[in-house]
């Protein structure tokens, strides 16, 4: 499901990951450092670690058809709109049908928020449920129209993290629609088994 990808040649701003900011990679004879791109506002090198440059590319069918067999879903969702690919429908004991949603690469909260809100909620399906690879934070507003909405948004990293992908369905599905977290990381990582990867590219 993960490869090696070659490292990278720019990364989040490791201090603050959720920022947004990116740094370019230099390599020297005393190791990685983040420099300033040409556009951005100066500041002191800083030394990066092997860790913060590594990174992996992603099978899609492969982490789909992963996510599929862990949690009981059936491959007939919906047609994939605006960069959310489609991963089936759960049946909900006591509750009903749900339908499944991949989002990576998922930007910040407003982008992904605008994404999730264009998807349509068909007939007979009572909440879209849309994974992600980390936690993401929202504004205010845009948290309330998605819980008004009934979409249901699930980070995979707290549970890559401790070595599963199986989702608590009917504690969700019951639950606030939007995760309540305290903190962010970049949304382009996913933590396995207390490490965190960087996804470089998407292999279809």
């Amino acid at each position: 499901m993960l490869n090696k990808a070659p490292d990278a040649d720019e990364v989040p701003y490791p201090r603050f990951p959720s920022s947004g900011r990116m740094v370019m990679v230099r390599r020297t004879a005393q190791g990685l450092f983040a420099v300033a791109g040409e556009d951005d506002d100066h500041f002191a090198p800083f030394r990066l670690s092997e860790e913060d440059v590594r990174q992996f590319s992603v099978s899609v069918p492969n982490l789909i058809d992963v996510i599929r067999k862990h949690n009981g879903i059936d491959a007939n969702a919906s047609a994939g709109d605006d960069g959310m690919i489609p991963v089936g429908q759960k049946q909900v004991d006591g509750y009903g049908a749900v339908d499944v949603y991949l989002a990576l690469a998922a930007g910040d909260g407003n982008a992904l928020a605008s994404r999730c809100l264009s998807l349509l909620t068909p007939s007979g399906v009572k909440k879209i449920a849309v994974l992600l690879p980390c936690v993401t934070l929202f504004p205010a507003p845009q948290r309330q129209l998605l819980e008004a909405r009934g979409i249901l948004l699930i980070p995979l990293a707290p549970l890559a993290d401790r070595g599963s992908i199986v989702i608590d369905w009917a504690s969700l599905v019951a639950g606030p629609s939007v995760s309540q977290v305290a903190d962010s990381v970049a949304p382009d990582k996913i933590g396995w088994k207390g490490r965190e990867y960087r996804f470089a590219a998407i292999v279809n």
